[in-house]
Order: structure tokens, then sequence, then C-alpha cells
């Protein structure tokens, strides 16, 4: 999901080139879609494609390169233009840095300490079709009516 995310960046950031940006857009979209729709089978964990979702989405915007609609032009760049972009960067990352830590101690908080006490929180990575479907998302040796 990390890459996905990082591919709806690109596509914000080169939105001139593209020819139908909405169109790539709505592919990347439906692929997140799927996705999330897929991890409420068991053994497949939402949270996980959240958390890379949203980190994907942050660390992106750290490590890609600044853009200016100017990059791959034939004229040259307004003389303050390019100090402006290097300045929009920079701030981008003084932001995302903290933001990326703070939510990864949240997420580690939550699920050590909230996780096992939430109530709703069961439903993002397992939908209970059945009675038994979500009873025991982890195979052991004592569950016999695993199949893998």
């Amino acid at each position: 999901m990390g890459i996905i995310s990082t591919l709806l960046v690109y596509v914000r950031l080169e939105w001139k080139r593209f020819k139908h940006p909405w169109y790539e857009v709505g592919k990347l979209s439906l692929l997140i879609v799927s996705i999330l729709i897929l991890g409420l089978f068991p053994f497949v964990d939402n949270f996980a494609h959240i958390g890379g979702l949203v980190s994907g989405l942050f660390l992106s915007a750290i490590f890609m390169p600044y853009y200016s609609p100017y990059s791959g032009e034939d004229y040259r760049i307004p003389k303050g233009e390019k100090d402006k972009f290097r300045r929009i960067k920079i701030i981008l990352v003084a932001i995302c840095i903290p933001a990326l830590v703070t939510l990864y101690v949240i997420i580690f908080v939550l699920f050590y300490e909230v996780q096992p006490n939430c109530y709703g929180c069961q439903f993002i990575t397992c939908i209970p079709f059945t009675d038994t479907i979500c009873q025991d998302q982890r195979p052991s040796p004592d569950n016999r009516d695993m199949n893998l």
C-alpha cells in the first residue's frame, strides 16, 4: 500500500504531464479499495494496509525530489520560483518527519494497549461470515481445524 500511495503522490506532482490524470487516480483508488476489501478476510491485516498507505504518503513527501511546474520545460525558470519550491519542500519535510514519528508512536500504543479492548477493531481485520472464521487467525499446532 505504501507504493500505491507513493504513486498517488507522483500523479499529483506530475498532474500536468498525464493526459487523463483523474483516470490514473481512479485506477489507484480502485486498487486501494480492492486491497482493503480483501483485507476483511482472515489472515490479512488491514491495520498493516492502512499503516502502509499513510506511511507511504509521508515517506514519499519526504524522499521524493521536489518538482516545479517548470521541470522538463525548455524555457528558463523565473528567478524566485526555484527558491520558492525548495522552501516548500523543506517545510514539507519538516512537517512530515515529526508527523511520521508521532504516527508510529500512536500506532504502537494503540496496538499494544487499546486494540485488545476495542470491540469494533476486530471488524477492520476480519468480518465474521461464519461463527468460527475469525476466532483464531493465528495458525498453531493445537488448532486441528486449520487446513493451510
